[in-house]
């Protein structure tokens, strides 16, 4: 029973790493108005579960920088493991130095293991994708 839960833990960390790792980056949205970017910032808190998913997925999606500070926000005051780390997903995906410095924090201090676990992945993926960008630069 335990090697099977264990598996199956192993396996989903492996499989987020590898969707995060090799997924294509979706398209950035230049043109988001000022009032779309307002409606995803009170989606993100809103205590409708549904809405706030939905509207942290989409943030993440489509790399809505405007969003960082919210989410930053929900992420330290959310107490749903997999929301904590569907926002942690999102951060990731936007991509800025204050979302790497949230999730670094999470990895240490969350009382989850599987939040710790995946937030490790986290930011190694950060480390990895800002190695590669000096490289780039270099």
């Amino acid at each position: 029973m335990k090697t099977t839960k264990q598996f199956f833990t192993y396996l989903t960390l492996v499989l987020l790493t590898a969707v995060t790792l090799f997924a294509q980056a979706p398209k950035k949205l230049n043109n988001i108005k000022e009032d779309h970017i307002s409606n995803l910032v009170n989606g993100i808190k809103s205590n409708n579960d549904g809405l706030k998913r939905s509207a942290v997925y989409l943030a993440g999606k489509y790399g809505v920088v405007e969003t960082s500070d919210a989410l930053v926000e929900r992420l330290n005051s959310e107490k749903n493991p997999q929301d904590r780390i569907l926002i942690a997903l999102a951060l990731y995906r936007i991509g800025n130095q204050d979302a790497y410095e949230a999730i670094k924090e999470l990895a240490k201090d969350d009382y989850n293991p599987k939040v710790r676990r995946i937030s490790n992945a986290i930011c190694d993926a950060f480390e990895v994708e800002y190695e590669k960008l000096i490289v780039n630069l270099n």
